[in-house]
């Protein structure tokens, strides 16, 4: 298993399919993927980065670029499980945000369905955050939401504390 420190830019601000390979320079499992040829990596968070204690992501990622459309738009789909860790006590939950995911031409990039979105102190950006999100989320990579529609179905470092 690939081990990704979260130091400088490697720090990932979106945490779905592909978004998280793109932001991270980890390649993606190809299109039409199954199980055993997914990719396997952790994302290490020290306390205060993420959470107020340290977070440890297990990723499983299945994803794939499956279509580009007319407009420019590449979009990923396939399967994205993320076990959350707080390292100091142990507690873990199990997420499946498997997107889908539209890759726009302009940079944005547009979760939809079930999605896990970060916000690092590293940012700047205000506090920080990890949300399991259900709907239609839009943002630029390191840069604040741009538009929202949906809920809010997990706050992990509330579930993880």
């Amino acid at each position: 298993m690939k081990r990704i420190s979260t130091s400088g830019r490697a720090r990932a601000i979106a945490l779905t399919g592909i978004a998280t390979a793109a932001a991270l320079g980890v390649a993606a499992a190809p299109a039409g993927a199954t199980s055993p040829h997914a990719s396997h990596y952790t994302i290490d968070y020290a306390a205060g980065d993420l959470c107020s204690f340290p977070v440890e992501f297990q990723v499983t990622d299945n994803t794939g670029k499956r279509a580009t459309t007319g407009q420019g738009v590449t979009i990923y789909t396939g399967s994205f499980v993320i076990t959350a860790v707080n390292t100091a006590t142990g507690a873990s939950r199990t997420y499946n945000v498997s997107g889908p995911v539209f890759a726009n031409p302009d940079g944005t990039l547009t979760l939809t369905g079930t999605s896990m979105i970060t916000q690092v102190a590293e940012d700047n950006l205000g506090g920080t955050f990890a949300i399991v999100t259900n709907g239609r989320v839009t943002f630029q990579p390191h840069h604040p939401i741009q538009s929202f529609s949906g809920h809010v179905a997990h706050d992990v470092c509330a579930e993880l504390a």
